[in-house]
């Protein structure tokens, strides 16, 4: 949940931990914009990680390219992302 994931963020903060990471794909645009808000607010960098993303960028016939989603994660409040390789998921 959303609550547990900033209860989490509060504890890594607590550890002195300065950067959280969270997969954006499978949390969802919303949680990722609250836990931007309390990154943000409480100086601690997000990264985000792109989990799943295979799914959706790798679809010739339907699907979307990853900068899209690269572009909607900064829209979301993401500090920097996994990229992965020049190559590509699971090629060279």
């Amino acid at each position: 949940t959303c609550e547990e994931m900033i209860k989490r963020a509060v504890f890594a903060r607590e550890l002195g931990v300065p950067i959280v990471m969270h997969d954006y794909l499978t949390g969802g645009f919303t949680a990722n914009t609250s836990l931007a808000h309390y990154c943000r607010d409480n100086g601690l960098l997000l990264h985000i990680h792109r989990a799943m993303h295979a799914v959706i960028d790798r679809q010739k016939n339907h699907g979307m390219h990853f900068r899209v989603l690269a572009k909607a994660l900064r829209l979301s409040g993401g500090d920097h992302i996994h990229a992965g390789t020049v190559v590509g998921k699971l090629e060279g």
